[in-house]
């Protein structure tokens, strides 16, 4: 029964999917259409999309996983100063300057900006090089230069009068709250990615 669940849901997701590009294929007649929407994508959405994009799991696992089991309530700074000066100083320093410049010469990407605004063909194949080789040392090498610095935090609640399976990420974690007792140095490690949580019980864990 839950695979059928589950692949019921894969394919409700796929046919939203293909309804959506098949909507979207009317508008999008170009290259321009489809990079950019045809430019006509108004200020709300270009900012949704620019924070999805840009925020992601970074804030919402990266800062409130590590920096928040580290430093606590302080460690809301961090999300405050990022989204003023990530986001908001980006977008009022470059945003206007960005679209007025990108239009003017009709670049749709930053190799295309780069080429087309210094007229170099060289730059432009530079930019996009450089943009390339970052995409593929990143993909091979994530788990690499990221992996050992992440922390992974893990809250389970079981608010039911039976014992909870759940399943979680494979890998070595400490346990430092079960059964009502708190301690922060670990109370034992704990190996595995199914873990069970007794009757109207909290457990937290972190790698």
């Amino acid at each position: 029964m839950d695979l059928f669940i589950k692949l019921a849901l894969l394919v409700i997701f796929f046919g939203v999917m293909v309804a959506v590009g098949l909507y979207c294929r009317r508008h999008a007649t170009d290259v321009n259409g489809f990079v950019l929407g045809g430019r006509s994508v108004g200020p709300w959405l270009t900012a949704f999309a620019y924070g999805t994009s840009y925020f992601s799991a970074v804030v919402f696992v990266g800062y409130a996983g590590q920096f928040g089991w580290k430093y606590g309530i302080a460690a809301t700074w961090a999300g405050i100063g990022n989204a003023l000066l990530g986001s908001l100083l980006a977008w009022a320093v470059l945003g206007r300057r960005t679209r007025v410049m990108t239009q003017h010469i009709g670049s749709r990407t930053m190799p295309d900006f780069f080429g087309l605004r210094y007229k170099s063909k060289a730059l432009r194949l530079i930019a996009a090089a450089i943009v390339s080789f970052v995409v593929v040392v990143m993909e091979q090498n994530w788990g690499q230069l990221f992996e050992p610095a992440l922390i992974l935090v893990i809250v389970i609640l079981n608010a039911n009068k039976q014992p909870a399976k759940v399943q979680v990420p494979q890998g070595q974690y400490t346990v430092v709250c079960q059964s009502g007792l708190i301690v922060p140095d670990g109370i034992c490690p704990w190996s595995g990615n199914t873990v069970e949580v007794a009757p109207q019980e909290a457990m937290i864990l972190h790698n």
